[in-house]
């Protein structure tokens, strides 16, 4: 995935980019109908048993991607 931050005019914009077909699959849901997108803080990290875990700190921003309840709309963002 490549990732890019534009700061332009006291603007922030994060652009992911997919790669592949697992990326693309993935950030499609974003754009369906009936979708809800949180922007969440917190951590997420590799650990040496090759396997990833939370943390309990906030270093990371998450983005979760969840069906909203039937008869609400999309949320936009922007």
């Amino acid at each position: 995935m490549k990732v890019a931050i534009y700061t332009v005019d006291g603007t922030t914009q994060i652009v992911l980019t997919p790669e592949g077909a697992f990326e693309t699959a993935a950030f499609a849901h974003l754009h369906e109908p009936g979708v809800k997108l949180s922007v969440l803080k917190g951590s997420f990290y590799a650990c040496r048993g090759g396997w990833y875990r939370e943390g309990r700190d906030d270093d990371s921003t998450i983005l979760r991607i969840d069906r909203a309840e039937p008869g609400v709309e999309r949320e936009e963002r922007g």
